[in-house]
């Protein structure tokens, strides 16, 4: 989902470190979020500069280690993995214990790959487990927002529940490119993963729509720009992927901000029961509005919510009336209070198909109120992917719409890293794993460093990350060596 926010001013040409608040100023969303987004993109570059793009820390072994454990079934092992600066972390099952180092709890048991935290239902290609074929197993990391619509208890109870600050959060999924072939080592290119990790070739250009001179000498033609009587941050969003001429998109001038918990689905599939119908008069759902209902599932599995259009509406009973009926294969359950099933507001209502959804068509599009925007993507013949977004500030003051000039999305952006080739036997211990995994710092040709290890981590793996030369091993106070 997304939040209600004013703009997003962070650019990373202008090589600002920081944001200092001055004394008696209104105080911005905007401001608070430069600071997050300047933040952010320093510790990423500054981690990819040192260890690199995707690496697993000597402290955490395990993590994201791959063990078969049956045909086509895996665990995921427990630690932190940085994939282009970002910090992805298996945090394991219970039993617990404590970490003393972060002050937390941590798991003990491995998650199996059925049982990932954030891919509740995982898609096809899944795991071969074919005899004699190999998978290359790897893993996909991205930043997601969350609302809470995803997490209610970001609201406070004690102020009544108001819908407050946002958070941003690491989602990682392990996934499968299945039956890559014989002979293939952890760095052989592939075109599959070449394919797979190519970041979207989308690009987005806003402009304004001049109106036409007045045919009356005595009235003077309206000025160009902006037209609209409210301050808005427009969402372009990608709904079906796709090239140009087929790819099809939605828009919101609220970032996409409109949604409500979805409380019950009708038998029918047509009749849906949400928490609220708005904050008032505008921000709110109304009879002829386009609709997306999604849950956690269809987003973590990289679809598209069902869209539908409000035909009725009551507002006794918090009640929405859809055409099209929902379609079966989405298989919403609002009971389930795991998935977070949602209804979101779309704003198109002109020129759309019969679905809500407008064409990525070439040439410029107008949205309204004198804002156009035009579609291109670099490099010639690439594609839009699902939930490509581009966000964009329109202000009343000076009919000013914010310039994007083929700009590449906002979002989401996937990093990839390679976690280990399986090739499956026809027993689990004919099954042979090829770890594909970099650990940082590197093994050197005079030994290793240092490995510290605590109480109740693996003795065994860290001996493992040693040369052939040997090197030191630090035993924490009250651990034991078991070798």
């Amino acid at each position: 989902m997304s939040g209600d926010y004013t703009r997003f001013t962070f650019k990373p040409d202008k090589n600002y470190t920081g944001v200092w608040k001055q004394p008696g100023r209104v105080g911005l969303d905007a401001d608070w979020n430069e600071l997050v987004d300047i933040q952010d993109r320093r510790w990423r570059a500054e981690t990819i500069d040192i260890i690199g793009r995707c690496v697993v820390p000597s402290f955490t072994p395990d993590a994201f280690r791959l063990i078969p454990t049956g045909s086509g079934t895996l665990t995921i092992g427990i630690g932190r993995i940085y994939v282009d600066g970002l910090l992805a972390e298996c945090h394991g099952l219970p039993p617990q214990i404590y970490d003393a180092s972060l002050g937390e709890q941590r798991g003990t048991t491995a998650i199996p790959y059925s049982d990932q935290p954030y891919y509740p239902a995982p898609l096809p290609p899944d795991l071969s487990g074919t005899p004699g074929s190999t998978d290359l197993i790897y893993l996909d990391v991205w930043q997601r927002e969350v609302t809470a619509l995803e997490d209610p208890s970001i609201k406070e109870i004690a102020l009544g529940g108001p819908d407050t600050a946002t958070r941003l959060q690491t989602v990682w999924q392990v996934k499968a490119l299945t039956n890559v072939g014989r002979g293939v080592s952890c760095t052989t290119p592939l075109d599959a993963w070449d394919a797979l990790i190519a970041p979207s070739a989308g690009r987005l250009t806003t402009s304004t729509l001049a109106p036409p001179a007045s045919e009356d000498p005595c009235i003077i033609a309206p000025s160009g720009g902006y037209r609209g009587l409210e301050n808005r941050l427009y969402r372009v969003e990608i709904h079906t992927p796709g090239t140009i001429g087929t790819a099809r998109f939605k828009w919101s001038r609220d970032n996409g901000s409109v949604a409500s918990a979805v409380e019950s689905i009708s038998v029918g599939r047509d009749q849906i029961t949400v928490r609220s119908l708005g904050r008032d008069q505008i921000l709110r759902f109304q009879i002829g509005d386009w609709v997306e209902v999604l849950d956690d599932h269809s987003e973590f599995q990289g679809i598209a919510g069902a869209m539908a259009r409000i035909v009725n509406l009551d507002e006794a009973n918090q009640m929405l009336t859809v055409s099209p009926a929902l379609p079966a294969s989405f298989n919403f359950d609002p009971t389930d209070a795991n998935r977070h099933t949602r209804v979101r507001r779309w704003d198109q209502k002109q020129g759309v198909d019969a679905d809500g959804l407008l064409t990525v068509a070439p040439g410029d599009i107008e949205i309204e109120d004198g804002i156009r925007v035009s579609f291109s993507v670099d490099p010639a013949g690439g594609s839009f992917k699902v939930a490509d977004y581009w966000a964009f500030a329109a202000r009343t003051a000076d009919g000013s719409v914010e310039l994007l000039q083929a700009a590449p999305p906002r979002g989401i952006l996937h990093h990839y890293g390679r976690l280990a080739l399986i090739t499956w036997g026809a027993t689990l211990p004919t099954t042979i794993v090829s770890d594909c995994r970099v650990f940082w710092p590197p093994p050197t040709g005079e030994g290793c460093c240092t490995v510290i290890v605590r109480p109740g981590e693996s003795i065994q793996a860290a001996i493992n990350q040693l040369p052939d030369q040997g090197g030191l091993r630090l035993f924490e106070v009250g651990s034991a060596p078991d070798h």
